[in-house]
């Protein structure tokens, strides 16, 4: 017969198994959903909006003529943001440029090196996701 330290010691060993069991299935999928490009594709502008527009359509119930100048708005809305981050988007790429030239100093030259390859991978990645959205 168990005792009642037994049986808290049976039933904390059950509990961390299944969240253990949940944390691995977690993580498993989400690597198959990553891998499979599903999370991948980045919605396109015209697509955030017609979804936001649905939400809107379905939570507020907006008219269509309302429906039609929030559409305006939103693409006004994103003309600005666009305009504002062009302008200081040369700001931030230099800023990134000063932080890695920064960050390649204090490494050792195989670290330098290594970290040089993640950098190229990274805009690999960035400029194949680019690509994609076209």
């Amino acid at each position: 017969m168990m005792t009642t330290r037994g049986n808290r010691f049976a039933v904390l060993g059950l509990f961390l198994l299944v969240l253990g069991s949940g944390v691995a299935i977690g993580v498993v999928v989400e690597r198959v959903w990553l891998s499979s490009g599903v999370a991948a594709r980045k919605l396109t502008d015209q697509e955030r909006t017609e979804r936001l527009l649905a939400r809107f359509k379905k939570n507020l119930g907006l008219g269509a003529a309302q429906e039609t100048k929030a559409r305006e708005v939103m693409s006004r809305g994103r003309t600005a943001v666009s305009e504002i981050l062009a302008r200081v988007d040369p700001e931030v790429r230099a800023a990134r440029q000063q932080s890695r030239d920064e960050l390649t100093k204090l490494l050792t030259p195989e670290q330098a090196a290594k970290y040089q390859e993640m950098v190229k991978r990274y805009r690999a990645r960035k400029a194949a996701e680019e690509a994609s959205k076209k």
